[in-house]
């Protein structure tokens, strides 16, 4: 499932979600949105997890390519001036 861009409206559907009663009494006392927050770890969640895939996917491909650096150097090596 793909996530949708932070800035297009997405319907949203109503859950019931369990929470420890000591953690639901410190949103509360600092006025946390629980759905705004749930919401903000799912998109961390997300996002975190599809970077792992996409490393674990390229990871070949990532390492040829330092494999290359290694033993060629850059392309660019003799245009730079530093």
């Amino acid at each position: 499932m793909q996530l949708v861009n932070s800035k297009t409206r997405v319907k949203r559907k109503p859950t019931n979600v369990t929470v420890r009663a000591d953690l639901l009494l410190i949103a509360r006392e600092d006025n946390i949105n629980l759905s705004g927050m749930l919401e903000g770890c799912l998109i961390d969640y997300g996002k975190k997890k599809r970077e792992k895939e996409w490393l674990e996917k390229n990871n070949k491909a990532i390492g040829d390519i330092n494999d290359f650096v290694e033993e060629y150097g850059l392309l660019s090596d003799e245009r730079r001036l530093f």
